[in-house]
């Protein structure tokens, strides 16, 4: 039988602005203290040390890494696991609110919102650095932003996203910073919200769910293994 503390696994972390990591968790300690409290026996014996000796380790981080080496530490090393596991805590937190909270305009208490939907990751020159521009539509908000490559792990997962035309499955938390065009639709119920665009900050993005990368993969094989040529009856000639 499954135990808790198999089923409790945390998602690596593909991005993440180190600044802004550093600021919220820093800011909020408290709060997220008191989440750890309430979660299960698992999650506090992973916390072990307090939150206090997480954020500790994460500044320590901070101070010695920057980049992709810190987003390794992050992933990889024993002294650091607990911020990965940390930063999936705060993600499903009520200190973040997911996209949906946009269209019904409600206030998230950090000014954070949780997004899990595929993303586009393009190369782009519009500034004077090579950037890669990040977007994605959940529901019906449009948002994007630029992030640094330096910022992002160098696993196959970002490899793969910035090579395929196809949106890839990720997860993760970003700061609204510029509200764009808002189209309405009318309806018999008078006009509805149709699409919020949204200049974002990311705050982290993290690695697809198990399944989404699997449902993903699936796809991308259906689609190269396509036959290209095919009779009316539906047979490859």
């Amino acid at each position: 039988m499954e135990t808790q503390e198999a089923r409790r696994e945390h998602k690596l972390v593909m991005y993440t602005s180190s600044g802004l990591l550093n600021q919220y968790f820093s800011r909020y300690s408290d709060d997220i203290s008191k989440i750890v409290e309430r979660e299960s026996e698992v999650t506090s014996k992973e916390f072990s040390g307090g939150v206090s000796g997480v954020l500790g380790a994460l500044k320590g981080a901070l101070k010695k890494k920057s980049g992709k080496e810190l987003i390794k530490e992050i992933n990889l090393n024993e002294d650091y696991r607990q911020v990965r596991a940390l930063m999936n805590v705060f993600s499903d937190s009520d200190l973040v609110l997911p996209v949906e909270a946009l269209i019904e305009e409600k206030e998230s208490p950090t000014g954070l919102y949780r997004f899990d939907t595929n993303l586009q990751l393009v190369h782009t020159q519009e500034t004077e650095d090579t950037m890669i521009q990040v977007r994605g539509i959940e529901n019906e908000v449009d948002f994007s932003g630029l992030t640094s490559p330096e910022n992002w792990s160098s696993r196959s997962f970002v490899y793969t996203a910035l090579k395929t035309i196809d949106p890839f499955p990720f997860e993760g938390v970003f700061l609204p910073v510029e509200r764009g065009e808002t189209w309405y639709r009318e309806t018999d119920e008078g006009f509805q919200l149709d699409m919020l665009e949204l200049k974002v900050q990311f705050l982290y993005i993290l690695a697809p769910d198990p399944d989404d990368y699997i449902n993903w993969s699936n796809y991308q094989k259906l689609v190269r293994d396509h036959p290209k040529d095919i009779d009316q009856s539906g047979i490859e000639k």
